[in-house]
């Protein structure tokens, strides 16, 4: 399904009740008939979306908040189909998630969350933004220094602004 298709067609007061039907549908993959065309089944989920709220099947839940997995199932989503400014949105929310939830230790494993920070370093930069794909490699890089694909990325982000330097030292440290 063409997750970002489908949401900018939604309402956007069904938005959040679409994502968290999604969201539910990854676990239960056979919800979704795979085999129809996927127009044929993007309308069709509209369709049901639209028939269950005139039917207040469906209740949109004031101050619904996504959990730490559905901001990451969401961000991965949106990475894939080059929807940068959704990808931060929901990656940012999934690292502030990770960071507060690090006490209940309910946080990512490590390999998610370096999937999530370099995720969202690289939309900041395919959308221009540099100075923030740099701060957010650092921070990947004090959390987790000896991942050295933070630092290839940070020397990416060093040279697109012209630090050719500081690039140079990061990719030996890489």
């Amino acid at each position: 399904v063409d997750l970002p298709a489908i949401l900018d067609k939604v309402p956007a007061a069904l938005r959040d009740t679409v994502c968290h039907v999604l969201a539910s549908l990854r676990a239960n993959p056979r919800a979704i008939d795979t085999a129809a065309p996927r127009r044929a089944m993007e309308q069709s989920l509209l369709d049901a979306f639209k028939q269950a709220n005139k039917l207040k099947q469906i209740k949109i839940v004031e101050g619904y908040k996504p959990d730490l997995g559905t901001h990451v199932f969401f961000g991965a989503s949106f990475f894939l189909h080059r929807n940068h400014a959704r990808t931060i949105h929901h990656y940012k929310r999934a690292i502030k998630l990770s960071e507060k939830e690090k006490a209940e230790e309910k946080t990512l494993p490590i390999d998610a969350w370096r999937v999530v920070v370099r995720g969202l370093g690289l939309s900041y930069e395919m959308t221009g933004k540099y100075e923030t794909a740099k701060k957010v490699f650092a921070f990947g890089i004090r959390r987790d220094p000896e991942y050295c694909v933070f630092h290839y990325d940070l020397a990416c982000a060093l040279a697109e602004l012209n630090d050719y330097e500081g690039a140079l030292s990061e990719l030996k440290k890489a």
